[in-house]
C-alpha cells in the first residue's frame, strides 16, 4: 500500500493508494485521539517508521523552528506506549525527501532496503497570511506478496476486488497538527488490524476523508468477521452508509470515482452483485484523466471480475482483454499475473481449456519471477484444475502437489487443506477410491483444525460421492446424513442443495422416483433462492425425466422445457444436445 499527499487546486492535499486497500485520510479534533489511546496497544512484529526532514520553502528562522518542534512532537507522540511496537528512525538525507510522491520505485527500494514500513516526509511553507502550513507525505511500504495473507483472505471473498482512493484533506496549520496525527494513528491501528480503535478514532469525523477511512474500516472490519456472517453484513452495510455520505461531500470526478468503486466493493461482499456492476460501471465511466493508468486498470479488473461472478463471462471477456494491453503496459506484474488468471478462469468456464492453459502459465512465469510462492501456488492449482478437466490425471496430480509443497512451506494451513481435497478429486477422477479417501480424509481433519465448517463439509461429501460411485450405498447415506445435520445447523444452503440432489440421485438409480422427487424438489428450492441456475436446471431435467417414468408427458415436457430455456438463457450448454429429444416428447405428446 502507498499514499502519498500532494497540493492541488484550491490549496488541497490529495492521497492517492496505490494497492488493495484504500485508506483514507482523517481530519479531527484531539477528542478523537483520546478514543485510541483507550483501546490496548498492539504487540506485534515491529514496525519500522522513518522521519525525514521536512522541506522548507525558504530558510526563514521560523520555518526552521516549525521544522524543529514538529519534528519533536512527533518523536513525543510515536513514542507513547499507544505505539507499543513502533520503531522510530530519523533520517537526515533530505534529498530522499524530494523523491515522493515523484518517484515510487527508488522509495521503495529504500523502504524494502532498509525494512522500513512508514515514512514520512513534508513540506513546511508560509501561506497568504504569512502563517505556517504543512504540507505532509507519507509513503507506506507495500508487503511483498508472500506477506500478503490479508490480502490473500479478501480475494476469496471478493474475487480479487481492489480498492482505490485519491481523496482531499484541507491543508494542515503547522499549530493544529492533530489531523495529521489522527490520520497517522488511524492508519496504525488498521495496519494492525485493530479496527474498532480506528473506527473509534474516525466515528466523530464529518469530513469526505474522514468518512471515507470509516467506510474502508468498517469494510476491512467486516472482511474479519469470517465466521460471523451476521456482524460482517452489519459492518459491510456501515461501510455503505459512510460511502453515501461520501457521495454527498464528494467535489470532484476523482472523488466520485472512488466512492463508486468501493461502493461497488462492498456491494459484491454482500451479494448485491448487480448493484456492484451498477457501482463499477459508474466508476469506468468516470475514468478520464482523473486517475492513474494503475487505478483505471483496477476499476476495469473489478468490473470484469464481477460480470464473471455473476455469470456473464462474455462481458467479463471483453473487459480483460480491452484492458490487456494497458496492463501490459503499465509495468505492474502483479496486475498482469491476475489478469491473466482472469482470462484463464474464463476460457476454463466455457471448456477453451487449452486457452486456459496459456494464460494460466504465463501467470505462473510472471509469479516465478516476482518470487513470489504463494501466487505460484494458486497457478499450480489452476493449471491442475484445468489438467482434470482434461482427464489429464498424472499432469493435475504432479500441478497440485507442487501447490501443496508451497503451501507447507508457506505454512498456509487452508491451502494445504485445500490441496489434500484437490488431489483427492484426482484419485476419484481416476477411480482410486482408497488414495481419494486418504486425501479427503487429510483434508477433512485439517478443516476441522481450521474450524472450516464448509471445507469439512465439503470433504463430507466428496467422501460420501466415493462410496456411492463404488456403489457403497449405506456408506454413502451415513456421511450424507452427517454432513446434512451439520449445514443443517449451520444454515449452509448450498451445501444442504447438493445434499438433496445427491441423495435424489441414489433414490433416483433405486427407481424410488416419490422420494427422489422430493429430494430433488427440496434441492431445485435452495437453488432457486441462491440463483445457482446451472445446478437448477440440471436437476429440473431429472425431474422431468421421472414425469416421463410416470407417464406424466404434459408435467415432464414442461419441466424439460424450462430447464432447457435456463441453461440456454445462462450460457451454460450442459443440455444444449436434449433439444431433439424434447421434441421427441413434444411429438409423442401430441400424439396422446
Amino acid at each position: 500500500m502507498r499514499y502519498y499527499f500532494k497540493e492541488v487546486v484550491r490549496r488541497k492535499i490529495v492521497l492517492t493508494i496505490i494497492f488493495l486497500s484504500c485508506i483514507s485520510t482523517i481530519s479531527h479534533g484531539s477528542d478523537s485521539l483520546k478514543v485510541a489511546a483507550t483501546s490496548n496497544a498492539i504487540n506485534s512484529s515491529q514496525f519500522i517508521t522513518a522521519i525525514i526532514p521536512f522541506e522548507i520553502s525558504e530558510n526563514d528562522s521560523l520555518l526552521i523552528s516549525s521544522r524543529q518542534n514538529i519534528s519533536d512532537s512527533l518523536q513525543v507522540f510515536l513514542a507513547s506506549p499507544l505505539f507499543s511496537n513502533i520503531s522510530v528512525q530519523n533520517l537526515e538525507n533530505e534529498s530522499i525527501a524530494k523523491l515522493a510522491p515523484g518517484n515510487e520505485g527508488k522509495l521503495k527500494q529504500f523502504a524494502d532496503k532498509n525494512s522500513i514500513n512508514l515514512m514520512i516526509f513534508g513540506k513546511l511553507e508560509f501561506d497568504a497570511n504569512h502563517s505556517i502550513s504543512l504540507h505532509p507525505s507519507l509513503f507506506v511500504n507495500e508487503p511483498t506478496p508472500a506477506e500478503k495473507k490479508d490480502i490473500a483472505t479478501e480475494n476469496s471473498l471478493t474475487g480479487k476486488t481492489c480498492r482505490i482512493n485519491q481523496i482531499h484533506l484541507p491543508k494542515i496549520s503547522a499549530d493544529a497538527l492533530e489531523s495529521f496525527f489522527n490520520f497517522i494513528a488511524a492508519h496504525y491501528f488498521l495496519s494492525q488490524k485493530n479496527f474498532d480503535a480506528t473506527i473509534g478514532i474516525l466515528i466523530t469525523d464529518s469530513t469526505f476523508a474522514g468518512r471515507f477511512f470509516l467506510a474502508e474500516s468498517y469494510l476491512r472490519r467486516g472482511i474479519s468477521h469470517d465466521k460471523n456472517l451476521t456482524a460482517a453484513k452489519k459492518d459491510w452495510d456501515s461501510s455503505l452508509v459512510a460511502l453515501k455520505m461520501c457521495s454527498l461531500l464528494a467535489e470532484s470526478s476523482l472523488d466520485s470515482i472512488c466512492v463508486y468503486n468501493n461502493s461497488g466493493v462492498a456491494f459484491q461482499l454482500l451479494g448485491e452483485l448487480d448493484s456492484a456492476i451498477v457501482c463499477f460501471t459508474k466508476a469506468m465511466s468516470s475514468f478520464r484523466q482523473s486517475v492513474s493508468s494503475r487505478e483505471r486498470i483496477k476499476i476495469a479488473n473489478n468490473l470484469g471480475n464481477i460480470y464473471l461472478l455473476s455469470g456473464q463471462w462474455k462481458q467479463a471477456l471483453d473487459v480483460f482483454q480491452s484492458n490487456l494491453e494497458e496492463v501490459k503496459n503499465s509495468g505492474d506484474s502483479l496486475n498482469l499475473a491476475e489478469t491473466y488468471e482472469n482470462l484463464g478462469d474464463i476460457y476454463q468456464l466455457i471448456l477453451q481449456r487449452n486457452k486456459a492453459i496459456q494464460y494460466y502459465t504465463s501467470a505462473l512465469e510472471i509469479r516465478k519471477s516476482m518470487n513470489d510462492d504463494a501466487g505460484k501456488a494458486t497457478c499450480f492449482q489452476l493449471l491442475g484444475n484445468v489438467y482434470l478437466g482434461k482427464n489429464e490425471h498424472e499432469t493435475a496430480k504432479h500441478h497440485f502437489k507442487e501447490g501443496l509443497a508451497l503451501n507447507l512451506k508457506l505454512q498456509n494451513e487452508p491451502r494445504v487443506a485445500d490441496s489434500y481435497d484437490l488431489i483427492g478429486q484426482v484419485f476419484q477422477d481416476a477411480g482410486v477410491a482408497d488414495s481419494a479417501l486418504i486425501y479427503y480424509q487429510k483434508s477433512m481433519s485439517n478443516y476441522e483444525l481450521l474450524g472450516d465448517e464448509i471445507g469439512y463439509l465439503r470433504s463430507l461429501l466428496h467422501q460420501a460421492s466415493v462410496h456411492q460411485k463404488e456403489k457403497k450405498i449405506d456408506e454413502a447415506l451415513a456421511l450424507y446424513d452427517k454432513a446434512l445435520e451439520r449445514a443443517t445447523d449451520q444454515d449452509s444452503r448450498n451445501i444442504q442443495a447438493q445434499i438433496y440432489d445427491r441423495l435424489g440421485d441414489i433414490y433416483n438409480s433405486r427407481d424410488d422416483l416419490i422420494t427422489a422427487y422430493d429430494y430433488y424438489k427440496q434441492s431445485t428450492e435452495l437453488y432457486e433462492e441462491l440463483q445457482n441456475y446451472e445446478s437448477l436446471s440440471l436437476i429440473l431435467f431429472n425431474m422431468g425425466l421421472i414425469h416421463l417414468k410416470n407417464n406424466e408427458y404434459g408435467e415432464g415436457y414442461q419441466i424439460l422445457k424450462r430447464a432447457i430455456e435456463m441453461d440456454k438463457e445462462h450460457g451454460f450448454n450442459n443440455l444444449s444436445n436434449e433439444q431433439d429429444f424434447l421434441q421427441e416428447v413434444l411429438d409423442l405428446l401430441n400424439k396422446n
